[in-house]
């Protein structure tokens, strides 16, 4: 039996492969009545991370424009801390919304957590 997808969205916070390094997962659909919560766990998180945050959404669902300002306010944070910040959005709607807001252009958007990873250790990225 398939799973069922996941509406409201889930946020969990882990070490990254690197030192210093917090990957923020999120699992669920991004929109204007259920980013809150996310959103106070990716702020938390970017302002406490030493080297680095990323924002782990191969498992949203759909994403709305409360997902680029949650995007913006992570980049803001982890960048007043001298932190960086990538993203992993492989496909589906979150690369399609950083691809037509052009956020893609100003933000790290990766394919993958290495690569995402690998981007926040980039000094281009803080």
């Amino acid at each position: 039996m398939p799973e069922e997808p996941v509406a409201f969205p889930t946020a969990s916070v882990r070490d990254g492969p690197v030192a210093g390094v917090t990957v923020v997962r999120v699992v669920g659909e991004l929109d204007a009545g259920t980013s809150d919560d996310v959103l106070a766990v990716v702020l938390a998180e970017a302002e406490r991370v030493p080297v680095g945050l990323v924002l782990d959404l191969a498992g949203v669902t759909f994403f709305g424009s409360a997902g680029t300002t949650l995007l913006v306010r992570a980049r803001r944070a982890t960048g007043r801390r001298g932190a960086g910040f990538a993203v992993v959005a492989a496909h589906g709607a979150v690369l399609k919304t950083v691809q037509v807001t052009e956020l893609d252009k100003a933000l790290a958007v990766c394919p993958d957590l290495d690569r995402a990873v690998a981007a926040v250790l980039d000094p281009a990225s803080r």
